[in-house]
């Protein structure tokens, strides 16, 4: 028996890795294809329960490892990461990216601090004084030209921004700029001066505070930035950016720009991250789950909004949440029950088809 492919690509990794030798790495090659064919499943084996079980004793027990620390940035971990995970939260607690700077900015601690000021996004509200006169119909922006000019932006650039991203028309006084309004009612100028304020004049949308990875930078001697804020599409569009190498835990958001493909290798990559300390779980399991929540080509939560929500049988969704709806709804339609999952199977009493009962016996007669 030979390994897999994958399979003998890690123990040749590891053997390289130790420096072992040849004589001993034979002896070690037939150890592994051994244990391999030990640990390969057998037909019928119920590795859904088996997955379930697995990661569901170590979460229960909210024995899971907090997510990596880089500098002054701490990302959600533990059972509220994995909660975001397997339910696939739209809006995730503390969205992370992270950065590598190409070849030009490696080892170049100026170019990088560079870099990483062009990174962060700033407001109009963190280079000014934005205030309402609703009595004379205006908004008055005073400019703090100090940080104008630490972000590298002139009075013109801020003025052409603003006018672009909110249609109005600014003029110059000698306090800094001025939106008037004649017949604008008071609410909406007190609804656009908060939009003024947020209005992005410097760096990536989204991107709130970035900083060197410390720890990575003292293992690799390679600079990564990480980040609080992701916005992958703006940020692999940077020619400070190594774009094959980003990495960012906002799933959605992987599958929107590079499909759900990768979308999968980051979802397996996020629950090896969360469930890496404490008690081990086997790769397989959280494969299986990756595999579960993009098979149908799109990402789906564990619920009955996804998942159990989708299944082909009437009593599986019935039994899960929501049975009244479901059995209604299965009933207007027409729907039929197969019997070929295991829940519908214990509920009507069958054989479920795990282990001996996805035998079949048949007779035949002489």
């Amino acid at each position: 028996m030979t390994l897999s492919e994958m399979a003998q690509k890690d123990f040749d990794s590891i053997m390289n890795s130790n420096k072992i030798d040849a004589n001993t790495k034979k002896k070690l090659q037939k150890k592994a294809e051994e244990v391999y064919e030990i640990e390969k499943v057998l037909p019928g084996e119920a590795v859904g329960t088996v997955a379930a079980q697995s990661i569901g004793e170590p979460t229960s027990q909210g024995a899971l490892r907090a997510f990596h620390t880089a500098g002054a940035l701490t990302v959600t971990g533990g059972l509220a990461r994995a909660k975001e995970i397997l339910t696939m939260s739209r809006s995730i607690a503390t969205p992370r990216m992270f950065i590598y700077p190409n070849k030009d900015l490696q080892g170049h601690p100026k170019k990088i601090d560079d870099f990483i000021t062009k990174l962060i996004e700033k407001n109009l509200k963190d280079i000014a004084k934005v205030r309402k006169n609703m009595k004379a119909r205006k908004i008055i922006i005073e400019l703090d030209n100090t940080e104008m000019k630490r972000i590298g932006l002139t009075k013109k650039q801020i003025i052409e921004i603003i006018e672009e991203a909110m249609k109005v028309k600014i003029s110059e006084t000698d306090k800094g700029l001025e939106i008037k309004f004649k017949d604008t009612p008071l609410k909406k100028i007190s609804l656009l001066t908060e939009k003024i304020e947020e209005i992005t004049v410097s760096g990536v949308k989204n991107i709130r505070k970035a900083v060197i990875d410390d720890a990575y930078f003292e293992e690799t001697g390679e600079t990564r930035i990480a980040t609080l804020g992701t916005n992958l599409k703006a940020v692999m569009q940077l020619e400070e950016v190594d774009s094959e190498r980003i990495v960012t835990n906002d799933i959605r958001e992987v599958e929107s720009v590079l499909g759900i493909e990768a979308a999968r290798n980051a979802l397996l990559e996020e629950l090896k991250e969360v469930y890496s300390g404490g008690m081990y779980v086997d790769r397989r399991h959280l494969t299986l789950i990756a595999d579960t929540l993009t098979h149908s080509g799109n990402l789906q939560a564990v619920g009955r909004t996804g998942v159990s929500g989708s299944k082909e049988s009437v009593l599986a969704r019935a039994s899960f949440e929501e049975t009244s709806k479901n059995l209604f709804q299965a009933v207007s339609q027409g729907q039929k029950e197969t019997f070929k999952g295991v829940a519908e199977n214990i509920i009507a009493g069958k054989v479920i088809n795990v282990g001996t009962g996805t035998i079949k016996v048949m007779m035949k007669q002489k």
